[in-house]
């Protein structure tokens, strides 16, 4: 090979393994994001399993009390919670002077 075969070689090479680290750092930086994606989602998901658990809990609990007093217990948490009336009702709300 010529000398300046040798250079051309050379510079490819050096070319060649640039264009390597430019990928690998590429695909090192997507894996540290996919990494911090995943884990922003790992927390996400262990509060969506607590809200669940909470929700289960509120749910038995309301299906104790339905199954405990029935249409009495039903229409007491509608009033109260969901400010619910039957639809000729007319509802007064006192409220208080602050004198």
């Amino acid at each position: 090979m010529s000398g300046r075969n040798k250079g051309l070689t050379a510079i490819r090479r050096i070319i060649v393994f640039i264009v390597v680290l430019i990928v690998l750092g590429y695909a090192a930086v997507a894996l540290i994001h996919m990494q911090i994606d995943i884990q922003a989602q790992e927390k996400e998901l262990a509060e969506l399993q607590r809200k669940l658990y909470e929700l289960n809990i509120e749910n038995e609990k309301l299906e104790r009390l339905i199954d405990e007093d029935s249409l009495a217990t039903v229409e007491a948490i509608a009033r109260s919670e969901f400010n619910l009336s039957y639809p000729d009702e007319k509802i007064y709300y006192f409220i208080a002077s602050s004198e």
